[in-house]
């Protein structure tokens, strides 16, 4: 196990006009010895690089790594001491499960007796053993990953990183390998950086959380944290499931009053607002549970609903107010149709403010 430690690391390239860009941009953190540490955000935001310079497999531009009590920068990956999982599994075909494990182990001339005991070990842990004998095209796609991060964990390394390792199993399968990654975790204890342009897989597996945008960290906390306070417009339309919606408008503080640009939405009355917000332009941001729902009087021009997704225990209503388009969570089949009219309300403590130039939170 270590701690690893990146300082203003950096890794920029030219394009094809010839102009620097920088992939990733004074990346610093500070990752504990057994933390779980979720990488995330869309593609081209810098998060697969940033393993790939951590691993050793890209070359930094300006910065310093330090794994464990070494600096690694110069190191190549394989004395890095550390473990990659793809998201190609990349086993050889004509070996079976146990060979594949023992390939590495016996690269590296590792006696036999302690390539056996690394191989079961792995294999216990991660429920291989009835599928030691069998060749990759006889595995499932969620046995096939078992088999690669066993890979991994028979070299017993400091680190492990992951590179979206899930990207090519099914829903239920995503789920099911998830929550063997995380036991994993707990069972070993041992420090764990993963790669994931999947929100809910970040908030379900990592301790930390390291939101990406354009080669930058734009907030480094735990999930809920993340949740209940982005630090900006860009970490709260991100994180959650549906997204944050956003409603741009005036705030009058001296009154407790929002009024939105798009008129169908009406002056909201949102409670508390922030000191830091004052008076003047705005971006009010609530996440789908923050808003009520009525339905509207007769004749009234209010919102409209423009899609209806009944998922059982839960409804979620796609609501238009002019320009704006906001998702509603509303309980159970709840009865609200397409078409139709409704009024919005917002719950206390719902209301999210940014400002509309920096998109910096407002607290």
């Amino acid at each position: 196990m270590a701690r690893v430690v990146l300082e203003q690391v950096g890794k920029a390239f030219r394009d094809g006009r010839g102009r620097t860009v920088a992939a990733v941009a004074d990346v610093t953190l500070d990752i504990a010895d057994g933390e779980f540490l979720v990488l995330v955000g869309p593609s081209g935001c810098g998060k697969s690089t940033t393993l790939r310079l951590i691993a050793g497999l890209e070359e930094m531009t300006s910065g310093t790594i330090r794994i464990g009590d070494r600096v690694v920068n110069g190191l190549e990956p394989k004395d890095r001491d550390i473990a990659m999982v793809f998201q190609n599994y990349a086993l050889y075909p004509h070996l079976t499960v146990f060979e594949n494990l023992a390939f590495g182990l016996q690269l590296r001339r590792l006696p036999r007796p302690e390539v056996e005991r690394r191989v079961r070990g792995a294999a216990g842990i991660l429920g291989l053993e009835p599928l030691l004998d069998r060749r990759p095209r006889e595995l499932s796609g969620g046995q096939r990953q078992r088999v690669a991060v066993g890979r991994a964990m028979v070299r017993e390394p400091q680190v492990f990183l992951f590179d979206e390792p899930l990207s090519n199993l099914d829903a239920q399968m995503r789920v099911q390998t998830r929550m063997e990654l995380a036991r994993l975790n707990d069972r070993l204890g041992t420090t764990m950086i993963y790669v994931t342009h999947d929100q809910v897989e970040a908030m379900t597996l990592g301790d930390r959380i390291v939101v990406m945008h354009e080669g930058r960290i734009q907030q480094v906390a735990d999930p809920l944290t993340l949740y209940r306070e982005p630090a900006n417009r860009f970490v709260a339309g991100f994180i959650g499931s549906p997204p944050m919606g956003f409603v741009e408008g005036t705030l009058d503080a001296g009154r407790g009053e929002f009024r939105p640009d798009d008129t169908p939405l009406g002056t909201l009355r949102p409670d508390p607002i922030p000191a830091a917000a004052g008076s003047g332009r705005a971006v009010l941001g609530v996440r789908p549970e923050g808003w009520t729902l009525t339905a509207a009087g007769a004749g009234d021009d209010g919102p409209v609903v423009e899609l209806v997704e009944p998922l059982g225990a839960e409804t979620l209503l796609h609501v238009a107010a002019g320009a704006s388009r906001v998702v509603v969570r509303v309980d159970g089949l709840g009865g609200w149709t397409t078409g139709e009219r409704v009024g919005l309300g917002l719950r206390p403590g719902a209301a999210h403010w940014f400002d509309p130039q920096t998109g910096r939170a407002l607290r």
